[in-house]
């Protein structure tokens, strides 16, 4: 026998509420046990189970800022040690039940959402932060209708196959063989001839019962006999008594409160109206249609799956007083027609809402939520830390890749931006923002292993120590992803307290990833931890396979791609310019990347080289492959590199390439093989190399096939993700735990 944990605030009047309450006295109790909790009091409906003899903890927060509240709920939780946790979709109740639940390692949590949200909008901002972060770590999350269901999917970017559709659902026995009693008419001031127009529903603004008392101005004119149930009580009953007085309605209007009879106060209506500015699935349209009433609804969330516009009712947009008394005004002329909108209302809630329906498919709910708990093991999770994917650079590019590769398949891998874009003021409290999140993560997912950062140097790098420093504290195991090319200089012009620093990063990672060779030797210069592992960066080959193809070889275009400025040997292009073109002088040397535009583009009309240099900017997706295939030779002069994504990028479209003996590149590029090596600033060895290439049409081709078949052979993207499959297995080996 499986165990659930419900979990509520209270259990007030409410649709949702009384679902729970169907939900408690119907589960099926030979394979489930059931504790209820209510954090606050009970409410009316709690109060009703627990006259019914079921079990019902409450009252064990004062506040939601009660932290010995929560404790007492972590208690309980603790001590019933349930299979599965359903919480109620509050902002209160997903927080404190989903930290108390993931601490305890609860196998499942689940959640269904019935209502909309709540048209305040500090309300509104709070749950919508806890459903962007709760709801895609929750087990399975039922919804009681289509719409509800697409809206979830586009705002949180959820998965359909987590999202199970459950249908509210009534006990249609209930709303059967009612008959119109006259002494309620007589209790509630109806006469025998009286036209009824009744709603039932909470007095908020989102039920909409002001539209209905501004469309009786109209009614009346035309049925000055007619009468507005108004059945539920809230927050708005003051302002609509008072919008009553003002539209000179009063003898008409009659305020019912929360009442229990609710069936048999619609068997007195004449027409039932529905005119909410925002639905889910709402239960008193369900009751409505088994007491076989015509029906005036507006068509927002759900109410079109229960009404069939024109046949089982009349569906009007929200917020239209006209609209709404046209149909209503309708209806009371045409009893005939209202009678048949009735019954096939009736069928409808018969073949679709019935509360056998809604039980079973609750039932496989839970069912299915526990099972797969107990089959289902977690994967590990990876968190990746590194810029925003948007932002400009090799990281980024990089992490892209990796990101679309069988990595993320797995394992679980979560990517956590901590830099954008932008001013210092922004990029510091994106990063903060960025901590609040991963510090959470670490705290809420105990599935969470491997943390791997990508670093750089200066401002990158200390964000990173940061994060590594954070993992630590949380005993996950750590990669540290060093891709900087200028990390050596980095290390080494820092003053002492930066250098201790340093060091002490590398020596508390789990496990150093560099780029090659030369900068293993670099890096084991800095650490006493000899964990160090080479992985190249990558690229996607198949993506600049058809570049190679389409590519005619008969123009004289240079392109580099990085940022504009000295370490990228930018102002070496500008001056080896000039020298190209005295003997190509139909040479064009296209520069993509941001950085120091302005300067650039003043050196270039200074040297009198504007209409050969063009500056593309940074290049993204296609323009990127565009320019590539356009391209004759690719030029990267750097002072300091890793093993640039650019490069590897170019190289895998089969370009020829002239760089500079620097990072990793010397390991990559072969001089006279596959392009041309010089040693930083040798702008005249460059320019020659480059004036060669754009004179022999046969060398560059032949060298950019040998650069498609060194891609192929050594930095495919399947080649790079296996070597991090196994620097994973060996970081997880410690646990005693894999995939």
């Amino acid at each position: 026998m499986k165990k659930i944990f419900f979990l509520h605030p209270t259990l007030n009047v409410g649709g949702a509420e009384k679902m729970a309450y169907e939900i408690v006295r119907h589960l099926d109790r030979t394979r489930f046990r059931l504790k209820v909790c209510c954090l606050y009091g009970p409410g009316s409906i709690g109060q009703e189970l627990i006259n019914e003899g079921i079990e019902l903890n409450h009252g064990l927060m004062k506040s939601k800022y009660d932290l010995y509240g929560a404790y007492r709920l972590f208690q309980l939780l603790k001590k019933e040690s349930p299979d599965l946790l359903f919480a109620e979709n509050s902002p209160l109740v997903l927080f404190w039940g989903f930290i108390c639940a993931r601490i305890l390692n609860v196998p499942r949590i689940a959640t269904v959402i019935h209502a909309t949200m709540k048209p305040d909008r500090r309300v509104r901002f709070k749950k919508d932060i806890i459903n962007r972060f709760i709801l895609h770590r929750l087990d399975k999350i039922g919804v009681v209708s289509n719409a509800k269901l697409k809206s979830l999917v586009k705002k949180y970017n959820l998965k359909p196959e987590k999202i199970v559709l459950i249908p509210n659902g009534i006990d249609i026995a209930k709303f059967t063989d009612l008959e119109q009693r006259n002494g309620l008419k007589q209790e509630i001031g109806i006469s025998e001839g009286d036209k009824i127009i009744g709603m039932v529903g909470r007095l908020v603004r989102k039920k909409g019962h002001d539209v209905l008392l501004k469309s009786a101005k109209d009614i009346l004119v035309d049925f000055p006999n007619a009468k507005f149930l108004i059945i539920g009580d809230g927050e708005e009953r003051a302002s609509l008594e008072k919008l009553v007085t003002d539209l000179g309605i009063g003898e008409s209007v009659i305020f019912l409160g929360e009442r229990k009879d609710i069936a048999d106060l619609i068997s007195l209506f004449d027409i039932a109206v529905l005119c909410s500015r925002d639905e889910s699935l709402p239960v008193a349209l369900l009751e409505y249609t088994a007491v076989s009433k015509p029906i005036v609804a507006t068509n927002v969330g759900g109410n079109s799956e229960i009404i069939v516009d024109t046949k089982s009712g009349f569906l009007v947009p929200p917020d239209n007083p006209k609209a709404l008394a046209i149909k209503i005004i309708e209806l009371l002329k045409n009893e005939k027609k209202g009678r048949i909108m009735g019954r096939l209302a009736r069928k409808i809630a018969e073949d679709k809402f019935s509360l056998e329906q809604m039980m079973g498919k609750m039932e496989r709910f839970f069912m299915d939520c526990i099972s797969n708990g107990e089959k289902y093991q977690r994967r590990t999770r990876v968190i990746m830390v590194g810029p925003r994917l948007d932002v400009k650079g090799g990281i980024s590019s990089f992490a892209k890749y990796c990101l679309k590769s069988e990595l993320v398949k797995k394992f679980h891998t979560t990517y956590l931006s901590t830099a954008t874009d932008g001013s210092k003021i922004l990029k510091s409290f994106f990063f903060l923002k960025s901590v609040v999140i991963f510090l959470a993560m670490l705290a809420l997912d105990r599935n969470i292993k491997i943390v791997h950062i990508f670093t750089a140097s200066r401002g990158s790098f200390y964000r990173k120590a940061a994060v590594l420093l954070l993992s630590k504290l949380f005993m996950k195991k750590t990669i540290f992803h060093i891709e900087a090319g200028g990390f050596d200089v980095f290390y080494n012009y820092s003053h002492a307290i930066r250098r201790f620093c340093i060091r002490k990063a590398l020596d508390f990672s789990d496990i150093i990833v560099v780029l090659s060779k030369t900068w293993l030797l670099e890096v084991s210069k800095m650490t006493r931890n000899q964990n160090i592992k080479i992985i190249p960066n990558s690229v996607d080959a198949d993506i600049f396979k058809s570049i190679s193809i389409n590519r005619k070889h008969n123009g004289f275009n240079v392109l580099t791609l990085g940022r504009l400025e000295w370490r990228k040997g930018t102002y070496d292009i500008l001056d080896i310019v000039p020298f190209v073109l005295k003997e190509v002088p139909n040479a064009k040397f296209y520069l993509a990347g941001d950085g120091e535009l302005e300067n650039v583009k003043k050196l270039c009309l200074q040297k009198g080289i504007e209409k050969n240099v063009i500056l593309l900017g940074w290049l993204y997706k296609d323009r990127l492959l565009e320019e590539l295939e356009n391209a004759s030779v690719f030029l990267l002069p750097s002072y300091h590199e890793g093993l640039p994504v650019a490069l590897l990028e170019a190289m895998a479209s089969g370009l020829a390439v002239v760089s500079t003996r620097v990072g990793g590149i010397p390991e990559v590029v072969e001089d006279g093989k596959n392009g041309f090596l010089t040693a930083p600033g040798q702008k005249q060895e460059l320019g020659k190399r480059i004036i060669e290439l754009l004179k022999d049409k046969r060398l560059r081709k032949g060298m950019g096939v040998n650069n498609i078949n060194k891609i192929d052979s050594m930095f495919r993207l399947d080649r790079v993700i296996n070597k991090f499959f196994e620097v994973y297995r060996d970081l997880l080996s410690g646990d005693g735990k894999n995939e």
